[in-house]
């Protein structure tokens, strides 16, 4: 099992797609991936099934840390074979739902709402 630290952006890109193009780089633990993502500020941590790749993955010589070594795959991951673990937002759809916001005056009172 690799950890991938991702983007809303690029997730969306991954399901579009139909798999994460290579190379696609990971850490051995979930705490690695956390503090990469943290670092780095990706919000989204995939969990890889490796099972398959096993002449492809090949260890990075840096971007380890104190929880995780980091590895990397020279094959696209197809979609079936990830996992989201975390998400920091609380429901992913794309394109995310926004309210609207209503036109405001000088005074900060929104239209429509004077006396």
């Amino acid at each position: 099992m690799l950890y991938h630290s991702t983007t809303y952006k690029k997730a969306k890109l991954y399901r579009l797609s139909g798999s994460i193009h290579a190379p696609v780089r990971g850490f051995t633990t979930l705490q690695a991936a956390m503090a990469w993502s943290l670092k780095v500020g990706r919000k989204i941590i995939y969990q890889i099934d490796c099972s398959g790749f096993s002449g492809c993955i090949y260890k990075l010589p840096d971007h380890h840390n104190q929880f995780g070594k980091a590895w990397w795959i020279d094959a696209n991951v197809p979609v079936d074979r990830i996992k989201c673990v975390f998400s920091g937002r609380r429901r992913l759809t794309y394109p995310p739902k926004r309210r609207k916001v209503q036109d405001a005056d000088w005074t900060g009172v929104l239209k429509g709402e004077r006396e």
